[in-house]
Formats: structure tokens, C-alpha cells, sequence
């Protein structure tokens, strides 16, 4: 439970950062708690159940701020990759922050998933 209150106040505070700065570092690392969140918050503070997947699983209100968490972290990293390219679409930078991301994701919801 302790656990899952740090990595939420962390979540929390590298949303806040990210949205401040909306640099690429802190989109990372609000990218990394967000999916981080998923599987450490798995059973802890879940809140209410939002969509019922089967019997035993289904997207909480904890799963919904480690998702919005990923959302902001992804605008803002797709933001950067789109504005670095000088001129021109970094089409490979585009391409690895979505790719980091979606794999971020689906890890950490996996994760969330076999541990519930």
C-alpha cells in the first residue's frame, strides 16, 4: 500500500513537471511511472471499477490515471519528436517514441494484469 501512495505521488509529480516543461526527459520519465503505475497499483488503490473485462478484471479508476498519465506523456513526446525534425518530419523519431510507448503501455497493463 505504501508503495503504491510513492509511486502515485511520483506519477502525480511528473505530471505536473511534464506539463510545466514539456520537455522529451520529462515526458520519459512521466512515461515510465505511468507504466509503472499500472502494475504497482494493481489491488491497492483501485477505486471503482469503470469497465469489467471478466470476472476478476476490469479498468479501475487507478488504471484510468496511469493511462492519462501515458496520454500526457505521449503528446508531449510526440510533440517534441514532431517539432525536432527542423523543417522536416523525423518520421524514425516519430515512429521509436511510438513504439517505446505503446510497448510501455502493453507492459505495464500486462504486468498489471497477470499480477491481479
Amino acid at each position: 500500500m505504501v508503495f503504491s501512495v510513492v509511486m502515485l505521488t511520483c506519477l502525480v509529480a511528473a505530471a505536473g513537471w511534464c506539463l510545466l516543461t514539456r520537455t522529451a526527459f520529462a515526458g520519459w520519465v512521466l512515461l515510465a511511472f505511468a507504466a509503472l503505475w499500472l502494475p504497482s497499483n494493481n489491488g491497492h488503490l483501485e477505486g471503482r471499477n469503470l469497465i469489467k473485462l471478466s470476472t476478476g478484471h476490469g479498468i479501475t479508476q487507478g488504471d484510468a490515471v496511469g493511462v492519462t498519465g501515458w496520454l500526457l506523456a505521449m503528446v508531449v513526446l510526440l510533440t517534441w519528436a514532431l517539432r525536432s525534425g527542423r523543417g522536416h518530419v523525423r518520421s524514425e523519431r516519430v515512429g521509436a517514441v511510438m513504439l517505446i510507448g505503446l510497448t510501455a503501455l502493453a507492459l505495464g497493463a500486462l504486468t498489471a494484469y497477470e499480477t491481479g
